[in-house]
C-alpha cells in the first residue's frame, strides 16, 4: 500500500473518531443485544469501563474490563477487580503499574490480566515496548495489548512497525 494511500486512511479513521467522539452518548455502549450483535459477528473480545451495572452470564467471557485512566487509584484498582471477578470477565486491563496488584487480586478467579505496552500514543521504541511487554508478563500479566508508532506507518515504515511487534511477540512467548 502506498504511504500516501496510507495516510489517507489514517486520517480518514481518525475524522470519523473525532466525529464520533463529539455526537451525544445515547446509551452506554454495552447493552446486551448490541454485545450479543458484536459476537455474532464475530467479535471476540470487547472492553468495558468500570461502573457495570448488569452483564448477562454468557458474554461475560467475552469482556475486558477496562481501566487505564493515568489517574486510576488504588481504590479503583481494586474495584475493577471486585467487579471482574464477580462478573467472571475475560480479564481486566490495566496499566503495567497495577499489574501485579491486579494478579494477586485476581489469583484462582479464572480472570486475565491484560496490560499495555507503548500505550497511549506508540511512539516508544520497540525495545522499550518489549521489556514493558516482558516486566508485565513477570508482574502477572497473561495478556499485553501493543500500540503500534502511527507515525512510522504514516512515513511507510512498515518493516520497521513490524519489527516492533514481532520485537513483543518474541518477548513474551
Amino acid at each position: 500500500m502506498e504511504a500516501n494511500r496510507k495516510e489517507q486512511l489514517v486520517e480518514q479513521i481518525t475524522q470519523e473518531i473525532l466525529s464520533r467522539i463529539r455526537q451525544e452518548e445515547t446509551s452506554c455502549g454495552c447493552r446486551t443485544e448490541d454485545l450479543r450483535e458484536l459476537v455474532q459477528c464475530g467479535a471476540e473480545r470487547f472492553g468495558i469501563e468500570s461502573g457495570v451495572v448488569r452483564v448477562s452470564g454468557d458474554l461475560a467471557q467475552y469482556i475486558d474490563h477496562t481501566l487505564l485512566k493515568p489517574d486510576a487509584s488504588e481504590a479503583q484498582i481494586r474495584q475493577l477487580c471486585k467487579e471482574a471477578a464477580h462478573y467472571r470477565f475475560a480479564t481486566v486491563c490495566v496499566n503495567p503499574t497495577w499489574v501485579r496488584l491486579c494478579a494477586r487480586l485476581l489469583k484462582g478467579t479464572g480472570v486475565g490480566i491484560c496490560t499495555v505496552a507503548g500505550f497511549p500514543l506508540g511512539a516508544t521504541p520497540g525495545d522499550v515496548k518489549a521489556y514493558e511487554a516482558r516486566r508485565a508478563v513477570f508482574d502477572g500479566a497473561n495478556e499485553v495489548d501493543m500500540v503500534i508508532n502511527v507515525g512510522l506507518l504514516k512515513s511507510g515504515r512498515d518493516a520497521l512497525v513490524l519489527d516492533e511487534i514481532c520485537q513483543v511477540v518474541r518477548t513474551v512467548r
